[in-house]
């Protein structure tokens, strides 16, 4: 079983860009549909980079139940590896149970950190259901662009 350490390295100095799935080298068939993609030899639960001084993470749609907690181990260590003020967190497969628990759990990490949470969801249907989940603790968006907008318009006037 692989654990949240070997998913991501908590130390900032090697934290940085990780290969997405598709950049990896072809795996041969397509995983299951319940399964992660591999990256070299490890799960690629979530990738990240840094934009403008904001933690920008994506979490792998077909996360499962069996997962979810490595994943939001894994998310709460670059999110405190980085300590930036701001996290947009790409949630592409939120009507799976378990990555809507990753994200609410995400939620409690950054309120305990001081860190805004917002979440980008493609579906419109899952926004809504995502925005009733949060109540007010974060906000919910359609895409990275207007995430990263919004956070750039709440760093100005502050």
């Amino acid at each position: 079983m692989t654990t949240a350490r070997e998913i991501v390295t908590p130390d900032p100095t090697r934290l940085g860009p990780l290969k997405t799935v598709e950049a990896a080298a072809p795996l041969g068939p397509a995983p299951a549909a319940d399964s992660v993609g591999r990256c070299g030899g490890v799960h690629a639960l979530l990738t990240h980079r840094v934009v403008d001084d904001t933690l920008l993470v994506c979490l792998e749609p077909r996360l499962s139940i069996r997962n979810r907690a490595a994943a939001t181990l894994a998310l709460e260590e670059v999110v405190a590896a980085y300590s930036l003020p701001h996290l947009v967190l790409e949630a592409p497969g939120i009507r799976a149970p378990a990555v809507l628990s990753a994200v609410l759990r995400t939620l409690r990490a950054c309120g305990k950190r001081g860190t805004v949470l917002s979440v980008v969801v493609p579906d419109a249907s899952s926004r809504a259901l995502l925005r009733d989940a949060l109540d007010a603790g974060g906000r919910v968006f359609g895409s990275t662009g207007e995430a990263l907008m919004a956070v750039r318009r709440a760093v100005e006037v502050s």
